[in-house]
């Protein structure tokens, strides 16, 4: 029994105790663990760490379990917001959201850490943080949705019962023992208020245009007391996103705006009215007096335009000649006519004038390539160098193009013996060599020869027209000579720079071993 110890205190046999039965701490000690020995004394001795250990461990699991089920309410698991980060809302100042808690101002109680507690349906149930009054405890409790209207712009709508212990705020206060269902959370589905917010630091590029009725300069009353008679001017022309209210012709502050100065948010249109959000450039509005944001309820009446505006929400029951006591009314004439000029009809109207400019340009080049075609037809002579004394081409006699196309132009060619003539390159010639001013085919002619109705042939060459055949590229002395020398009669095919040209010459005369070619027939 080593490591074992004597108690030194007494015990009496009691039922059901017998020689070595075992107490677990029976003493202060922990992890101590003692038997009865001979029926009176205690035999002790200290528990191993490692079952100390196991045990303090369980211990540790057990306590964590019981506090995460009594502080942990059985919430939807999958409760989570469809947005995050910080926000300038209609409805109650700043909020800040992430994916699970919103940071919500309630009066009285200030801000109030909210969780996403469960949805139901497109709704979201927000428990608060545990907050005292007097003697109690409780939670406050919101039921509400989430519309997206536009990037950084969404639209919510609450659907609590407004609470008058929070100056009419909807929110409800429970006490931390009541069971959260939607039944609690949610109790005036009807409602049919909406508030807007917005991420902060975004309104230039959340400004819209105004719109089209509020387009244009207004005199106004206010409530039927004040700027009577339409003193007061309201100017939506010089800016199209913006209402500027000018107080130096009724100083009566308009819009909840120290400055008279805001920009249009967000508008929507039912039948004859129009809804509108707007956004007071005010650097710092105290949300008593003066406001981030007003709504508009706007329509027409003959030749006025009527109003009411109230802070911050737009209210179900709102209509443009109504509102409740927190807003007011506003009857506007137009000085400068209303436009329907949107920017969206701007912009058409800039591509649809890019387009007529495009198309103006278009008909112009098209105009400029016809006119120049026609004066290339009509107008334009083709360049021809003098003749020089050669016969006329309008002859009427066959003509070695007659048949282009065929091998040898149509031409049958017989050769002679004679070693001065050998080949068909003694007869070629370019028009660079002819003539060294001619450039093209436009400088290309053509002379008719006569032949010999009999035997149907080209009378030979002379001698003297072979033996003055020029070889390379002349200048045009020596052109201007070999022409002279062709005077007699000649057919000069010039087909292009650079490309043969066939020149057969005669004096009428016959000369022995010269070249004798017949048309084909």
């Amino acid at each position: 029994m080593d490591g074992w110890i004597i108690d030194d205190r007494m015990v009496g046999l009691m039922d059901g105790w017998t020689d070595g039965s075992i107490i677990d701490g029976w003493t202060d000690r922990l992890g101590i663990t003692c038997i009865i020995k001979d029926g009176w004394h205690l035999l002790c001795r200290e528990k191993s760490v490692s079952q100390l250990i196991i045990m303090i461990t369980a211990a540790m699991l057990l306590f964590g379990i019981i506090v995460f089920l009594s502080v942990t309410p059985l919430a939807d698991c999958a409760c989570t917001f469809p947005i995050s980060g910080d926000y300038e809302t209609s409805h109650n100042g700043e909020i800040t959201f992430n994916e699970t808690h919103l940071y919500y101002e309630v009066n009285n109680k200030g801000f109030l850490n909210f969780e996403c507690y469960m949805t139901s349906g497109t709704k979201y149930i927000a428990l608060s943080e545990q907050f005292q009054v007097f003697n109690s405890y409780l939670r406050a409790v919101i039921c509400f949705d989430i519309t997206t209207l536009k990037t950084s712009l969404y639209q919510m709508g609450i659907y609590t019962l407004k609470l008058q212990d929070a100056d009419y705020q909807r929110v409800k206060f429970i006490d931390t023992t009541t069971t959260i269902t939607d039944a609690v959370a949610c109790t005036d589905n009807a409602n049919t208020d909406k508030s807007i917010f917005m991420e902060k630091g975004t309104i230039s590029s959340l400004t819209i245009q105004c719109p089209d009725i509020l387009l244009g300069r207004f005199s106004y009353s206010f409530n039927d007391t004040d700027c009577l008679n339409e003193t007061g001017y309201l100017d939506v022309c010089t800016d199209l996103t913006m209402m500027s209210y000018n107080y130096s012709y009724c100083s009566t502050i308009q819009a909840y705006s120290q400055n008279g100065s805001l920009n249009c948010l967000y508008s929507t249109t039912d039948g004859t009215t129009t809804s509108l959000y707007t956004y007071n450039l005010d650097t710092s509005p105290d949300e008593t007096d003066y406001y981030r944001f007003t709504c508009f309820k706007v329509m027409q009446n003959g030749s006025q335009v009527v109003a009411t505006q109230r802070p911050q929400d737009c209210l179900g029951t709102q209509t443009a000649t109504s509102v409740d006591y927190t807003g007011a009314t506003l009857t506007m004439t137009a000085s400068v006519p209303t436009t329907t000029t949107t920017a969206a009809s701007v912009s058409s109207a800039g591509l649809i004038a890019g387009i007529a400019v495009g198309l103006i340009i278009l008909l112009i080049i098209v105009g400029v390539i016809i006119a120049y075609c026609i004066y290339l037809k009509y107008f334009k002579k083709d360049r021809v160098e003098p003749r020089k004394g050669l016969p006329p081409t309008s002859t009427g006699m066959p003509s070695l193009m007659n048949d282009h196309g065929k091998q040898n132009g149509g031409l049958h060619r017989e050769f002679s013996v004679a070693s001065t003539v050998g080949s068909r390159s003694n007869l070629i010639v370019t028009p660079s060599v002819l003539k060294p001013t001619l450039t093209s085919t436009k400088d290309a002619i053509e002379i008719p020869v006569p032949v010999d109705a009999r035997k149907n042939q080209l009378p030979p060459l002379t001698d003297r027209s072979m033996n003055n055949f020029p070889t390379g590229r002349q200048n045009d002395e020596e052109a201007g000579q070999f022409e002279d020398d062709m005077a007699d009669a000649a057919e000069v095919v010039a087909v292009a720079d650079n490309q043969p040209m066939l020149v057969s010459t005669y004096t009428g005369s016959p000369v022995n071993n010269a070249v004798k070619e017949e048309v084909s027939p």
